[in-house]
């Protein structure tokens, strides 16, 4: 997972953050020295993950599709203010060998319906080979991946419809530890008005 970040800071941002000690402050490099560890993290996990770990988690075939991404677009992240950009062979090679191997495993093929790969029901689709599981009913519950990008009050807890939402995402990693439920705070009782 910290490759496949790595790669998105890169891609989006031309940056790596390099940090091994959590105590220390991280490197951040760029162009070619990015690329080469992003390389680095993928091929030392190469051959550790397996293929039949379902849908949202990374498989073999997932860090084939990431090296085969970061060879593709490599030029690019060398140099993304050059001129033009050099698309050498070996980077190209590399891209036709993961793509082959992904094909190769057999377990991947298109999907005879595009917008089928973004359904809720996804976890089946044959096109996916790295993808969030959408199923609302899974231990993702209700799909967390959208949820943690809203702000607390846009999800009010359903037995407490008119409250301002969890803010669940600020809930201290001490209260998770002690397996309790959050008690709501007592609603305030009207003053009854004097006659």
């Amino acid at each position: 997972m910290r490759a496949y970040y790595s790669l998105l800071t890169l891609d989006l941002f031309g940056i790596v953050f390099i940090k091994e000690d959590p105590n220390s402050t991280s490197k951040i490099v760029r162009g070619d020295e990015a690329v080469r560890y992003i390389e680095s993290e993928l091929l030392a996990v190469e051959p550790t993950p397996v293929n039949t770990t379902g849908p949202g988690r990374i498989t073999k075939a997932a860090v084939w599709g990431l090296l085969a991404r970061l060879y593709l677009n490599a030029a690019v992240y060398r140099d993304r203010y050059a001129a033009s950009f050099n698309f050498n062979a070996d980077d190209m090679n590399k891209v036709i060998d993961y793509c082959g191997r992904i094909i190769g495993a057999g377990q991947y093929a298109l999907a005879s319906e595009y917008f089928s790969i973004f359904g809720n029901n996804n976890h089946t689709n044959k096109e996916l080979v790295f993808a969030v599981d959408q199923r609302p009913d899974m231990s993702n519950s209700h799909n967390r991946m959208a949820y943690f990008s809203l702000s607390g009050d846009q999800f009010p807890l359903p037995a407490f419809p008119t409250a301002n939402g969890t803010d669940g995402p600020a809930i201290t990693p001490d209260f998770y530890h002690t397996g309790s439920t959050p008690t709501p705070p007592p609603i305030p009782q009207q003053p009854t008005p004097l006659l």
